[in-house]
């Protein structure tokens, strides 16, 4: 049933909320198949020390990636299937609850993703500082 437009329901917040779950997913897996694989290997030709967030997303991307020998089961793909399941089931809430409600799940779900953005890139940005002073203090 649709809501009228004097409706107080979130029906009209449904798109939007479809959209960030989107977002999020496809931009776990771009970051996962095709940035951090190329910053591994630039820290594996570096020889630098990792911090254990960076390890950790770089374990992810792998199990992501199945690139572990014999790996036939991905605990990454796991995650990503229920974070799709999850924006589905949201964005079928989001159209039925009262419109505060809707908008204050869609701040919550934005949140997390510019959160879940910024530990992505610091994740690869802090070893990547770490290899430029490094290269600075050599004089190269």
């Amino acid at each position: 049933m649709a809501c009228e437009s004097s409706c107080k329901c979130g029906s009209r917040t449904w798109p939007s909320m479809a959209g960030a779950c989107a977002v999020f997913v496809v931009f776990t897996l771009v970051y996962m198949l095709f940035i951090v694989p190329v910053r591994e290997e630039i820290f594996r030709d570096f020889g630098v020390a990792l911090p254990a967030l960076t390890v950790g997303l770089i374990r992810f991307s792998r199990d992501i990636r199945l690139s572990n020998p014999g790996q036939v089961f991905s605990l990454g793909w796991v995650a990503i299937g229920v974070a799709s399941l999850l924006g589905a089931g949201l964005t079928i809430l989001s159209a039925f609850v009262p419109r505060p409600v809707a908008r204050a799940l869609l701040a919550g779900v934005v949140l997390l993703l510019v959160v879940w953005m910024a530990i992505c890139a610091w994740a690869m940005l802090a070893p990547t500082l770490a290899m430029q002073q490094s290269l600075q203090q050599e004089g190269l």
